[in-house]
């Protein structure tokens, strides 16, 4: 067995929040809005909101109004 985390493949809501540094109550009312990208999971009256990291992570580059070419070079800095 490794000692290394399995690298989660999303983020709750109080894990996206802390990421994005801003409250969970901001986050909430963004995605209510529709403006940040979200998975929501189980039956709607249980459904869990959760946050793809790969996809969080694109819509903050195109968010920032950076291309593919700039992330890649800010990738290697």
């Amino acid at each position: 067995m490794s000692d290394k985390a399995t690298p989660k493949l999303a983020l709750s809501v109080r894990e996206a929040a802390e990421a994005l540094g801003i409250s969970e109550r901001l986050l909430r009312s963004l995605t209510q809005q529709g403006k940040v990208p979200h998975v929501r999971l189980g039956p709607s009256e249980q459904s869990r909101l959760v946050y793809p990291v790969e996809v969080l992570q694109e819509w903050l580059w195109r968010a920032s109004g950076m291309d593919a070419e700039n992330k890649e070079e800010e990738a290697v800095r």
